[in-house]
Order: C-alpha cells, then structure tokens, then sequence
C-alpha cells in the first residue's frame, strides 16, 4: 500500500512509482515539469493546472510529445507551456512533488523508472521556486497555438507505419502498375563522401535540440545551403520513408548512373545549417514500407539508369535539384523512358 501522503516524508518509489504518479496526476492545482508527453490518460488535467513539457517540432514529429494531448489539457483551462532544452521530471501538487525518471509516456510505464516522493513544505517550497523558474524560461502555448503545432506530421523512426500484405510487390512491380502507395515514399540521390565529420554533427545536432537516436542508429547527408533548404526539407521528407540511390557523376556533374538503392528505408528525422551545408539526418534502423526493399533491386538500377539519359532534360533537371529530391511523377517518368528504351 501506498499509505496515507499526511503521514509520510521522503520515500524512494521504485515499482510503485506510476501509483503515486497517478494518484496525485488526479490532483487539483497540478505543477508538472516533464520532457516528453504522449500519454497521460490517468491525469486530470484542467484550470489550475501548468505543465511545461518540450514542445518542439523535433519533439512533436518523432512522436514524444503528443499535440492533441496538450491542446485537450489546454482547452480543459490548464496552462501548457515549451521549453525544449527540459530534462527534469517533475510532479508537484499542495501536498506531495514526485522527483525523478519517468516521462508521461507509455513506453515510460514499461521501463524501470525511480523516484523521491517529497511531502515536507520546505522541500516543496524549493520545487516550487525551482518550477516557476523554469517558467520564466518557458514560451506559453494558447490553444491557437496548439492547433497549429498540431499540423506537423508525426513520424517514429524504426518504427511500422505500413501494414503489409502477404506478398509485398518490390519497387519494380509497384512502378509496373502504378500503386498509389508509392506516395508514401521519398526517393532521393546523394554521392558517397563529405567534408563534415559526424562528431561534428552530433555536436551541432544536440545543441540544436534535435533527438538523435541512441547510438550510431543516425546518418547524415549534406549538400549546399540555399534559401528555405530547411523548410522544404521538413517539408518533403517529413511522414515519409526514404528511400535512396547512389549516383554516379559524370565530368560536367550530371547524373549518369544510379546503383541499386539501400536495401531498406529509412526515416527523416531533421534538417539544420551547419557551415553553409544543409544537413539532413536519417536514422538508419529499417523503416518498414510497403514495397519489398530487396527484390529488383538491380533490374531497377538498370531501367533508372537508362530512363535518365534517355531524357538530357529531365537528366539536368534532377542533377541540379539541390535537395537531390525525386518526386513520384519524375520517379515514373524515369521508368517509363528506361523501360520504353530496354
């Protein structure tokens, strides 16, 4: 049993923390300081209420923070603020703070969480103080507001996003017949090679917010820096699985040839600048598709190859698109002259 909060001071939770966490997440008058917000269904939030959670777009697209969570608290009368550099994890009630490790998140129910129950008034009054500076830093988002966040797509990289039939047709035999589901694919070029160094990257990346994820599980492709690069690569890629080729240049810098693409998809998960580059990161865990990755993989290469330089405009047009980009249209198109040419 929990006990009575009146009657107890500082106590560690271990396997019970979420009991007391929703317990007092049924509280009026709720403080709560938290990075990452995706579920919260035992907390009743309302007028009196403040949460300060980080409320970033890098937050919001890769599913950590749930916008449609907050703007229900916000239409409730509770006050919902960002502030995306936030680590502490923080419940403060009247009677009771819970200090420790766990985010309002499902995945935080199943992981082995910890934390300090606070009941003394003048550990609270420090939580307190601690909490409304914080706040200060914080930017208030208005239901308004929320609304609008509430338009960026969410994107979980590693994670399904497609439900597969029994058979899925490769890359090849989604062209051949035009399944719409190609759409849901970002197709992209790149050359092997770059000046930026992935320290470097790392570095730049974190001190910008983005959430990479752990370990080496995270690529990067760089390519000139040009007015709105950023936006039209969130744009572009954001909700969608990459898929990419290696090109090959040649002497005047036009495509001449694509080699197999990657065997897997992979999810964007955000674009910066970076010493005049436009870095794009990727994670490099499989992003399941529709489409089986492996199959024609090479017969594909061929007929790519072929549909470009069977066209020296639309050969031009894609080597000097900036984003190295191929939308579905000219994906087709590059099909249909290849096979027309085989």
């Amino acid at each position: 049993m929990a006990g009575n909060l009146s009657t107890m001071r500082t106590r560690f939770l271990g396997s019970d923390v979420w009991l007391e966490l929703d317990r007092l997440g049924r509280e009026p008058d709720k403080f709560i300081a938290v990075p990452y917000v995706s579920n919260a269904s035992a907390f009743r939030f309302a007028g009196g209420d403040q949460l300060i959670t980080n409320a970033s777009r890098e937050a919001i697209a890769s599913g950590q923070t749930s916008v449609p969570l907050l703007l229900r608290a916000a239409i409730r009368g509770a006050q919902v603020y960002s502030l995306p550099d936030l680590h502490a994890k923080i419940l403060l009630t009247k009677r009771a703070a819970v200090i420790g490790s766990a985010n309002l998140s499902q995945s935080s129910r199943r992981l082995k969480e910890a934390a300090v129950l606070v009941t003394e008034a003048k550990l609270l009054s420090h939580v307190r103080r601690y909490l409304h500076a914080l706040l200060r830093e914080a930017i208030p988002l208005n239901v308004a507001e929320l609304r609008e966040l509430s338009n960026i797509p969410v994107v979980r990289p590693g994670k399904p996003t497609f439900t597969a039939g029994r058979k899925r047709p490769s890359l090849l035999e989604a062209l051949r017949t035009g399944d719409p589901l190609l759409n849901t694919l970002g197709f992209f070029w790149y050359t092997p090679g770059g000046d930026l160094k992935k320290s470097v990257v790392r570095r730049r990346a974190q001190r910008l917010g983005v959430p990479l994820p752990h370990g080496q599980r995270w690529e990067w492709y760089e390519t000139p820096m040009f007015q709105g690069a950023v936006r039209s690569e969130r744009r572009l890629s954001l909700n969608r699985a990459l898929v990419s080729w290696e090109a090959k240049l040649d002497r005047d810098e036009l495509i001449s040839r694509f080699n197999p693409q990657n065997d897997r998809a992979v999810a964007f998960i955000d674009a910066f600048r970076h010493r005049g580059f436009l870095v794009s990161i990727v994670g490099t865990s499989s992003f399941r598709t529709p489409f089986d990755m492996r199959r024609d993989r090479q017969a594909l290469a061929r007929i790519l190859t072929a549909g470009i330089n069977a066209s020296s405009s639309l050969r031009r047009t894609l080597s000097s698109h900036r984003l190295g980009l191929i939308t579905g249209p000219q994906l087709q198109r590059m099909y249909q002259l290849g096979k027309d040419a085989a």
